[in-house]
């Protein structure tokens, strides 16, 4: 790398790359409007890397970690306690984030009573997959919810909590 170029702050090189993919936009829609859109669509639905690095790399608190077979995608889920002898409470994470997020909250709900479900969207923390869009995140909230039985809530952050209320619209139980 040009000495120069070394001594940029990360936040002036993210800049300069976000500048560059506006004007490849730009220019891409003059010349290239069909590619452009793809590449605009493709973008748009994948998941930042740094968030799947930070997935593989937390703990998942002793959990039970199962994967789903949903839509093609290997589905890692988390659960702590039981499911089908216990209330439990599933949890929809949002976007670029990954289900053991919800580990904060495990010691309040697992003395509470209740088991906890969650989950890796596609493309998102130890799941396959690349590219996921709301109706994916809500279709397959309501696949892990259909695997575990009936939850006694959900809770569901950012674009996990749209995707609970549309699954809840389209009948998950909870």
């Amino acid at each position: 790398m040009y000495p120069l170029i070394a001594k940029i702050s990360t936040t002036v090189r993210n800049a300069i790359k976000l500048y560059g993919l506006r004007l490849s936009f730009v220019f891409g829609g003059w010349f290239a409007p069909e590619a452009t859109m793809r590449r605009a669509a493709d973008l748009f639905c994948t998941p930042f890397a740094s968030s799947r690095r930070r997935a593989l790399a937390a703990p998942t608190f002793d959990a039970r970690e199962d994967t789903l077979d949903i839509d093609g995608h290997a589905i890692a889920a988390y659960v702590w306690g039981d499911p089908q002898r216990q209330p439990y409470v599933l949890f929809a994470h949002g976007w670029s984030s990954h289900g053991t997020r919800v580990a904060k909250w495990l010691p309040q709900l697992r003395a509470e009573g209740y088991a906890v479900v969650a989950f890796d969207q596609p493309g998102h923390g130890r799941s396959g997959g690349r590219l996921a869009t709301l109706p994916d995140f809500t279709r397959h909230l309501y696949k892990v919810g259909e695997h575990y039985g009936p939850a006694a809530a959900v809770i569901g952050h950012s674009l996990g909590g749209a995707a609970a209320l549309l699954a809840m619209a389209r009948g998950l139980r909870a």
